[in-house]
């Protein structure tokens, strides 16, 4: 079953990657060390954000958001309001 388990958002000036170690370890303790799995945007791009999430047993996986929506593997995702979507 694929369920969003958490959105964790950062302000603008800071480094996204620093904050994995610590969402990964959180998101393991509350799902007890069942997320295999994270879809994250461009800014957790890199070595040392992948390297944390693997610390807790979890891939990392850096999507690429298209204009509105995004699709990763075969799953069609869509954070924005109907009315901000293309072709609505």
């Amino acid at each position: 079953m694929r369920q969003l388990l958490a959105v964790h958002v950062t302000p603008a000036n800071e480094q996204e990657g620093a904050e994995v170690a610590e969402l990964a370890r959180q998101v393991q303790q509350v799902t007890r060390r069942t997320v295999k799995v994270v879809l994250a945007d461009k800014g957790y791009t890199g070595k040392e954000p992948a390297q944390a999430a693997l610390d807790e047993d979890i891939e990392l996986q850096v999507i690429k958001r298209g204009c509105p929506e995004f699709c990763v593997n075969g799953l069609r995702f869509n954070p924005a309001p109907a009315a901000l979507r293309t072709g609505s």
